[in-house]
Parts: C-alpha cells; structure tokens; sequence
C-alpha cells in the first residue's frame, strides 16, 4: 500500500533536527552579522579615508568626461564603486558652510539627517531652482551632503554638482536660507553661521576646520533588516535540506524513512492509531497483531521498547516472536509475518534484510512502526 507522509510526522522530522537547523541559522546569522560589521567598520572607513585623502590631494578618481557620463547616467544603475567615483567627483569644486543649531533651551540640535531630509523635499529642492536656475545633479540627495560633529555640535553643509559655479549658487541660496531662518523648521529654534560665506571645499584652512565625512551614502537599513531576514528564511531551507541528508544517511529508521513496501503488504503507523494517551499504544498493539492462527511470526528488533516485548511474549503458543527471522527454523509453517520496527531505535540494514526473508516465507506482511 502506499505510504504518504503526514504532517504530523514532518512536524517531529524538524523537532528532531532541530539542532542542525538552529545550528544553520545562528552560523548564517553570525556570518550576515559580521558580514555587515566588516563592511561597516572596514570597508567603509577604508573608502572614507581614501576619499578625504584624495579630495586633500586634490587628485580626483575620474575626470571630467567619466564624470559627466555618470550624471547622465541612472544613479541607481551604477555600482558602489561607480557611485563612490561619482561622488568623489561631485566634492570636486564643492562648496560647504558650517553651523550650529540650538532650541530655546540651548541645547544644541543634533539630528542632522532630518534637515536633510528637510533641505532636499520636493518644494524646498524645486524653490532653489527655480530661484537659481540651477539643476541638482544627480538628484539633490546626492548633491547636498550633510556632517554632524558630535564633539562640538557643528553641522556641516556642502553641495557639488559638478560644477563649480552651480555649486557656490546653490550653496549660497541654501546659507540665505539658514540665515534668514525662512523655514518653519527653524521655528524654535536659534542659527548660529560659522562661515562667513559658503566657502569652496578644497580651500578650507587646515587648522580649526571640520573637514566633512563625505561618504557614499550608508545602505538603507531597512534593506539589511530585508537581507538579515532573507537569509535567516534561506537557513532554515538549507537547514532542513541538510536534514534530509542526515536523515537518508542515519543507520536507524526515522520518521520520514520509506518501508519500500509492495502492494501486497501493510504498514501499522502505531502513533497515527492514537491521540496523546501513550497507555493505550499496547493494546493497540494487540489489536494489529493478532496470533489468532498457527503459523504467526512476530520478528522484534532488539531495541524494541520492553513494555512492547513483554506484551509480546505473552502471547499465546500459536505466535512465535524473535528479533531474527534467521532464528527461526527454515522448516516451520508460516503463514503471518509481523515485523515491528522503533522509530530512531530500528537499524535500517536489519529491518531489510527481514523484509527480504519475510517475503519468502509469505506473500503479506505486516509492518508495525511505534515511536
């Protein structure tokens, strides 16, 4: 008969690789992590440094044609290395100014991705135009790079477009605004310049000035959090993949072990018989195997639970019971063979080569598998 696997079963194979899959997911999980951590910590400091270096060497990654193809380009279309040339070529001319910001309370204001996010909405970023015919390339999220320095809560702004003139327009119309305090984002609050002007980035004083962390911008979180799941979800697929293996190679039968049965055969799935009550697994043992006639055999592994063979060996003169058919004399009438099997107990080789000796004695048996 046929032996479909129910999802009961399915549900104690991962109990009982648990380990292997939890083992797979905290590796990928430690991996991803460090993953992340090195590209934080190592990766982009590396480029952090070698940007800062190079815009003081004044030696830009790309000249001006490679730069001009890349803002024609789709920003999202680059790679990061294409990305960070790009945006090492913008800072190229770039123009900044310095400032500080403090509430009523004189606590100084230290959020500056949100006034990114403020300097760069739509209106605000179609008003500069408009007012300065000027166009932010790529786009003014790119263009407009915003610094904090949380030792001395100075905020740094600079635009490069890759323009020199661009960029001092632009940076003016932004230092007008804060000097005006013309958004309602300054509302309660106190703008403090630093700079005179917007002054050009390459010309700053070594001495006493904030050079700018300028970086390609992080990776959204967001996608790594998207990622960190991904990969967990593809670690419990690997996990249980692995399982499988396992489970084919193990030497004992298991839950989602295939009996090779004939049609002429039948397998008894002892756990699939009851509910949650175990006391009631003997008497249903009773009940499948039956010794009503002579010429019943009863072959048990040796790893058969003991409340099972006890049960057994009680049985009346007609059944035979043994953990070997080869046990047996070649000579006796069988007429009834019952092999029963322990799930996680059963060695695999034992239990097929009495199905083989089984099959010349009878033409059906049955198999009985108890957990």
């Amino acid at each position: 008969m046929d032996q479909p696997f129910t999802l009961k079963e399915y549900w104690a194979f991962i109990k009982s690789y648990k380990k292997t899959i939890i083992s797979t997911i905290l590796i990928t999980a430690v991996l991803f992590i460090g993953f992340i951590t090195f590209r934080i910590f190592f990766t982009d400091e590396t480029q952090v440094d070698q940007t800062v270096q190079e815009q003081e060497n004044e030696e830009p990654l790309i000249d001006e044609e490679q730069g001009i193809k890349y803002l024609n380009s789709d920003y999202e279309s680059l790679n990061e290395n294409q990305q960070a040339e790009l945006i090492q070529y913008l800072n190229q001319d770039a123009y900044l100014f310095r400032y500080y910001i403090e509430n009523e309370e004189a606590v100084p204001y230290t959020s500056f991705r949100t006034i990114k996010e403020i300097l760069t909405t739509d209106n605000i970023v179609q008003q500069i135009e408009d007012q300065t015919s000027v166009e932010f390339l790529p786009d003014s999220k790119r263009a407009i790079r915003l610094d904090y320095d949380a030792d001395n809560y100075i905020h740094t702004f600079l635009v490069g477009i890759g323009d020199e003139t661009g960029n001092q327009t632009l940076a003016q119309e932004y230092y007008n605004m804060f000097e005006e305090e013309s958004l309602p984002f300054f509302e309660n609050k106190r703008v403090h310049l630093i700079d005179a002007a917007p002054i050009k980035f390459e010309d700053q004083e070594a001495e006493e000035t904030i050079v700018p962390e300028i970086t390609v911008e992080q990776q959204n979180q967001g996608m790594n959090v998207v990622l960190f799941v991904l990969a967990i979800v593809m670690a419990v697929i690997i996990g249980i993949i692995i399982s499988f293996f396992q489970n084919y190679l193990k030497k004992e039968i298991s839950y989602l072990y295939n009996y090779q049965l004939i049609n002429e055969e039948e397998l008894v799935k002892i756990n699939q018989l009851i509910a949650d009550n175990k006391d009631t697994k003997t008497s249903i043992i009773n009940h499948v195997v039956r010794g009503s006639s002579k010429g019943t055999l009863i072959v048990a592994s040796e790893e058969i639970p003991a409340e099972y063979m006890n049960n057994l060996n009680n049985a009346d003169e007609k059944v035979t019971v043994s953990s070997n058919i080869l046990n047996i004399p070649s000579d006796n009438d069988i007429q009834k063979i019952y092999i029963i099997t322990a799930l996680n107990k059963t060695n695999k080789n034992w239990y097929k080569q009495q199905l083989k000796l089984a099959r010349n004695y009878s033409d059906k048996s049955t198999i009985v598998e108890i957990d």
